[in-house]
């Protein structure tokens, strides 16, 4: 993990490492049957986003927050699906 400034919008990111194949290519070559050496992204998580913040004051619901962020990066919109409901759970957290 680490930390970023880039992202504005969302709570975090998987990022592949540059010299490393993207998870998506590692899978259309393993349906190829091609050998594939594995290679693990690196979770970018911004520390300004409201939803992060969260993790700061909630100690019970860490590694449900945590969890949800990171499952968050593994869509295949994430970008869309992160938005859209981040605005939800915001608007649930200032009631």
């Amino acid at each position: 993990m680490r930390l970023t400034l880039r992202l504005t919008d969302l709570p975090a990111c998987l990022v592949a490492n540059m010299h490393k194949l993207s998870g998506d290519l590692l899978r259309m070559l393993k349906a190829a049957g091609q050998a594939t050496q594995e290679s693990r992204p690196t979770l970018e998580l911004n520390l300004t986003h409201p939803l992060v913040q969260c993790l700061k004051f909630d100690d019970a619901k860490f590694a449900d927050w945590a969890n949800l962020l990171f499952d968050q990066t593994t869509l295949a919109d994430p970008s869309g699906f992160a938005k859209r409901l981040n605005a939800m759970l915001l608007g649930m957290a200032s009631k």
